[in-house]
């Protein structure tokens, strides 16, 4: 009789054992969701960082009128009604151009 109860005892320890480590609710289950938390608490982190500084220039159009006109030339090539625009060739003109006489017939 003790070896009966021994032996089920020891199975009973070997099963809860088990259910506490593999089990969904696990062991093993809360390692991963501790790292999955961690993972995604640093993730956070970072888009809280990237939103700092997009906030912070922001704040440069908010009340400056003189930036918003600056960006609106410079990036998006806006112009007021009535404006022309001339851009500047940095590169040397093609040798056609340079050999051209100019003499019409």
């Amino acid at each position: 009789m003790r070896f009966v109860i021994s032996v089920m005892s020891i199975t009973a320890a070997s099963l809860m054992l088990y259910l506490y480590i593999f089990s969904p609710n696990g062991l093993i289950a809360r390692h991963r969701i501790r790292e999955q938390i961690a993972k995604e608490e640093a993730e956070l982190t970072e888009i809280k960082n990237e939103n700092e500084i997009i906030n912070i220039g922001n704040s440069k159009f908010e009340n400056d009128q003189e930036t918003i006109e600056r960006t609106a030339r410079s990036e998006l090539n806006l112009v007021y009604p009535g404006e022309s625009i001339y851009h500047e060739s940095k590169k040397e003109p093609p040798a056609y151009v340079l050999n051209y006489q100019g003499n019409r017939r």
